[in-house]
């Protein structure tokens, strides 16, 4: 491709067909040809959501030394960087409760929901992604999909969700 986009739409494809290798392989390609706010953010949460954490963090450092916007994504990233290394990641999480109050764009109660996930908070998960829902937060698209709410679809709440959404 010859657009940083469409190495996002090709790497994620690939990932979520199951091929995480070839996709976390074309998010290195895009990152060296392309100096790009998207194709930066994208990568550095699909290499956390695909067990990359090293890489993840790596350019999510590139992104805070060369972007100044910092969407609720970024805040999440930092927070889950953080509790993975044992630091305190309260003030990323502050950071997304705020944007949420303010009604910010970029979907922060479904990060919030997402960090809650993989420390394994179901309750305080659920109630996040019920705020997301209720603001119609444009990442509830994501619900099937999310690797982090994969061990919750057994849950009576995710089916809730699920077909609130209009999800089998």
């Amino acid at each position: 491709p010859l657009v940083s986009n469409y190495y996002i739409f090709l790497a994620q494809a690939q990932l979520y067909k199951g091929n995480r290798e070839k996709g976390l392989k074309t998010f290195n390609k895009a990152l060296e040809l392309f100096d790009d706010i998207f194709i930066t953010r994208e990568a550095a949460k699909n290499f956390h959501q695909f067990g990359n954490d090293n890489r993840s963090e790596q350019v999510l450092n590139t992104y805070l030394k060369s972007f100044p916007d910092r969407p609720p994504i970024i805040f999440y990233l930092q927070a889950a960087h953080a509790h993975r290394k044992g630091e305190d990641p309260a003030p990323f999480l502050e950071n997304l409760k705020t944007n949420y109050a303010d009604k910010t764009s970029g979907s922060p109660a479904w990060f919030l929901a997402i960090y809650f996930a993989e420390i394994g908070d179901s309750d305080t998960l659920f109630e996040w992604l019920n705020k997301s829902f209720d603001r119609h937060e444009v990442e509830m698209t994501w619900l099937k999909m999310e690797p982090a709410l994969a061990a919750y679809k057994s849950d009576d709440r995710y089916k809730v969700l699920a077909q609130k959404m209009g999800f089998e």
